[in-house]
């Protein structure tokens, strides 16, 4: 199962690659850590792209702080070490990464991405998700990604009136346990994480958290409104059969 800190970098990654960027160029000074090593200098770098980022935007986000920088460091490292190393100005090592940072300005600017661009982003977004660097990442217009096409599917329910939206992000094995990502929005709020299936589609767990206040928990608010059953059965008949290949 993802960590907390590795479900909040991948949500807002996009964020975080323009913040690291602007965080090694501008922010910190590399002339200050030729005498230090590289560990200094980009836990320095990670701190104030997460500045630039978060803000006041998660009460008590530090608790997830040890996660985030874990995940970011699995991420930017490679990149950020060989601009270090080199000390020249971060620039992308290949066209393709160039390409993402234009498709994601394109999506910030609300322009419709084409579908050969779509297809990009998502190869971009899988990459990503099995470890990739995103720096690192290259694409062939010819090449078959094997892109997940139920990513961003929607499911909504009714409960008590009260419309509970699930969006399917990814699916990921482990061992006979079957994981489905995803984002629940309930009651105006958001929540992150998965539902666990065995190999049969019978749930045999769900555990999602607010992604603003992380010790808030999806399934806790449900029992206290005592509707949890409804819920799980809403994930079991409409949301599990759908979502299975």
């Amino acid at each position: 199962m993802m960590t907390p800190g590795q479900i909040w970098v991948k949500r807002r990654l996009k964020d975080l690659i323009k913040a690291v960027e602007e965080a090694a160029t501008t922010h910190v000074d590399i002339e200050n850590y030729k005498n230090f090593n590289f560990k200094e200098y980009s836990i320095d770098v990670y701190n104030a792209a997460l500045d630039i980022v978060v803000n006041t935007e998660i009460k008590d986000w530090w608790n997830m702080y040890d996660s985030i920088i874990s995940t970011m460091e699995d991420t930017f490292n490679t990149q950020l070490k060989k601009y270090y190393e080199s000390e020249i100005g971060l620039e992308s090592l290949n066209e393709s990464f160039d390409r993402i940072l234009d498709l994601y300005k394109k999506v910030k600017e609300g322009s419709e991405l084409r579908p050969s661009e779509q297809t990009m982003m998502r190869a971009f977004k899988k990459f990503v998700d099995k470890g990739g660097n995103a720096e690192d990442f290259t694409y062939s217009d010819e090449e078959d990604y094997d892109v997940d096409q139920r990513e961003g599917e929607k499911f909504t329910y009714d409960v008590m009136d009260m419309p509970m939206t699930y969006t399917f992000s990814e699916e990921y094995q482990d061992g006979d346990e079957i994981n489905y990502f995803g984002e629940i929005t309930f009651e105006d709020e958001e929540f992150l994480g998965v539902i666990s299936t065995d190999k049969r589609g019978f749930i045999t767990g769900y555990d999602f958290y607010n992604v603003l206040e992380d010790d808030i928990r999806l399934q806790d608010k449900l029992q206290d409104m005592q509707i949890e059953d409804e819920v799980m059965n809403f994930f079991a008949e409409e949301v599990i059969p759908i979502l299975r290949r």
